[in-house]
């Protein structure tokens, strides 16, 4: 997922707005993978891969990759809900801050951050601040 660092209205993740790279991206981190662990898995150059994660392909190149694809497909359509913590990982990584940035903001470490979105602590705290962002 790219970073930006210019201002735009924030989305809040819902399963109603979640992208299929954004889906592919929560199933990979539940799973404990890696990208470079699921890319080896599915037998992809690390450039496929990392176009498809990343959403750099059109929406019919991305429907052509799940029709060919039933592996990333699977992935994909095994996301039926979003816990706290991935609409917390997917909040920062569309509004473009990096850990340091958003630990900062909510006054925790950095590493603590990281474990929040990883599911291994609470995120009571990013809850609150994600849910008085606009």
């Amino acid at each position: 997922m790219s970073r930006c660092t210019t201002s735009t209205k924030f989305t809040r993740p819902t399963m109603a707005n979640i992208t299929g790279p954004e889906r592919l991206v929560v199933a990979r981190r539940r799973a404990s993978l890696t990208q470079e662990g699921l890319r080896a898995k599915l037998k992809m150059t690390r450039r496929q891969y990392q176009r498809i994660e990343s959403g750099r392909m059109s929406p019919e190149s991305w429907e052509a990759m799940l029709a060919e694809n039933r592996a990333i497909r699977a992935l994909v359509e095994s996301i039926e809900d979003l816990e706290a913590w991935e609409r917390c990982f997917l909040s920062r990584e569309r509004s473009g801050m990096t850990l340091k940035e958003l630990a900062k903001k909510v006054k925790r470490s950095k590493v603590w951050v990281g474990e929040m979105e990883h599911g291994r602590a609470r995120p009571d705290v990013l809850v609150d601040f994600w849910a008085g962002r606009n």
